[in-house]
């Protein structure tokens, strides 16, 4: 928690709390919009679903299902969440709501794929019945498709669901995604494999009528790193000039020592510990250092990936 006068970290993202690497979520809390850089293809994919996605209000007639792919940590979840608040807001525009259903953390990727898909679509109906855009149910047809027929039916006509799905990793579970969308259903999923995704791209074409929105992002490039900070710097009406300093030749050093193995949420979270110990330090200089960043953000970043 930050202490009387003491100095805000500028790489700090609201609501996210010690978990400075979680995905960015719009959705859910509205500052979010304001954090996202375009940096590792991430606008690219944006604007390319805004593109596909067509006239929002058809989505009442057919349902669509987008497939993020990219290694992780690119921000494959935070685009998704950027696509799903565009959704919401383009909807509500056209008086149409919206329920977005979040199942990315709902079962390990060590059920076998019929038993994942099972607990996706029984907590789905769960959650729609909690959200009472469904009404309480005796009982579930047997079959994933009957399930998905009767959601789509039981919906309010002028209601949307977006689905964000656990994380897939075997594509013939996407593929059976694919083949189970019903009007008023949109499905976001995400693979860590852009290469597997585009191997099974003629089946996903053969269970759907119109096409997968297919979005790829990527590791960083050199020039991201001096993208990201000034974004993060940029000064706002709201918040007092950064006190340290951070230049584009420390990223750029910063950038050369990494070669292609950055994600966007390993910069972010050595970012975001190395300007904390900073701040913590009781003198020092006014600029952060490329070697500041790999020495005090690695802790920041271990604890985020669960190692400490």
């Amino acid at each position: 928690m930050t202490g009387p006068g003491r100095a805000v970290n500028p790489f700090a993202v609201p609501g996210l709390g010690a978990r400075s690497a979680r995905p960015l979520c719009p959705w859910q809390n509205a500052e979010h919009a304001h954090y996202y850089v375009g940096v590792d293809h991430t606008q690219e994919a944006f604007d390319r679903f805004v593109t596909e996605i067509g006239e929002p209000k058809e989505l009442l007639n057919y349902g669509r299902i987008v497939v993020t792919s990219g290694p992780k940590g690119c921000g494959k979840s935070s685009v998704i969440n950027r696509c799903a608040s565009w959704l919401q807001e383009e909807l509500k525009s056209a008086r149409i709501g919206t329920h977005i259903v979040d199942l990315g953390g709902e079962c390990s990727v060590a059920v076998n794929v019929g038993r994942r898909i099972g607990l996706v679509h029984e907590a789905l109906v769960r959650e729609l019945v909690n959200l009472k855009a469904l009404a309480p149910s005796e009982r579930l047809p047997s079959d994933a498709e009957g399930v998905y027929a009767q959601i789509s039916d039981a919906l309010d006509p002028r209601v949307v669901v977006a689905v964000i799905l656990p994380p897939i990793d075997v594509m013939k579970e996407l593929v059976s995604y694919s083949g189970l969308i019903r009007r008023k259903l949109v499905f976001f999923a995400e693979s860590n494999s852009s290469e597997a995704v585009a191997s099974h791209r003629a089946q996903l074409r053969q269970t759907r009528q119109d096409e997968p929105i297919e979005l790829s992002v990527g590791p960083l490039r050199a020039a991201d790193f001096w993208t990201f900070v000034q974004a993060r710097l940029a000064p706002r009406a709201d918040r007092e000039p950064p006190p340290y300093a951070v230049t584009a030749a420390t990223m750029g050093q910063l950038s050369r020592n990494a070669g292609n193995l950055w994600s966007v949420r390993r910069l972010h979270a050595m970012l975001v510990g190395a300007y904390e110990a900073k701040l913590g330090e009781p003198q020092s200089d006014s600029e952060l250092s490329a070697q500041e960043i790999e020495h005090f953000g690695v802790q920041m970043f271990l604890r985020e990936e669960g190692h400490g």
